[in-house]
Parts: structure tokens; sequence; C-alpha cells
């Protein structure tokens, strides 16, 4: 399982995946241009969901909100290097065993 990273067309989201290719398409159609992951950790099906489980609970002011409907989008005009960096940071405030592999 996995976790990315990428740069929307205007800011920067996450997600979760068990097939990158495949996920990457799924943007690519929407978007009409090709997406790519600009980082990608990867670990047990369990530790992936829950460490995107404690960004969308206890990190939920970051995140992108329409109405009440909050979205995987970050809100706060990082980079995607900048929010690489937050998620290391938070990988290893939380010990969660993901491995980064771009």
């Amino acid at each position: 399982m996995y976790f990315y990273l990428l740069s929307g067309p205007t800011r920067v989201g996450f997600g979760v995946t068990s097939n990158v290719e495949r996920r990457q398409k799924d943007y690519t159609g929407a978007w009409g241009y090709p997406a790519e992951f600009g980082a990608v950790w990867t670990g047990t099906e369990a530790h992936v969901k829950h460490f995107e489980y404690i960004i969308k609970v206890q990190h939920r002011d970051l995140l992108w909100q329409q109405g009440r409907w909050t979205t995987e989008w970050f809100d706060n005009g990082w980079t995607l290097q900048e929010a690489a960096e937050w998620v290391e940071q938070q990988l290893a405030y939380t010990h969660v065993p993901l491995e980064r592999v771009t």
C-alpha cells in the first residue's frame, strides 16, 4: 500500500492507493494532462491507512474545505517539498513505519 503527495493545479494533495500507476492515470484523466506523484511512501495497509487517518483527523485544520466536505488537498500554500518534509516529520513523531520510495 502507498501514501502519496502530488502537486495539483492549485495546491498539494495526498492520498492512498494500492496501485500507483493506476491512481496517477485517474488524476491524468480528470485533469487532461499527466499527473505524477512527487513523493511516495510504502508500508502495510494498516500503517498507510492509519497515517492518512492521522492527517484527516488530527490535522484537519491544514486541509482545504468546501462547505462541510474536507478534501485531501492541503490549504496552506505548501510546495510539494514543504509537504514532503512535513510528512517526514509526522512519520517520525507518530512512529508510523512508512518508507519513502520516491
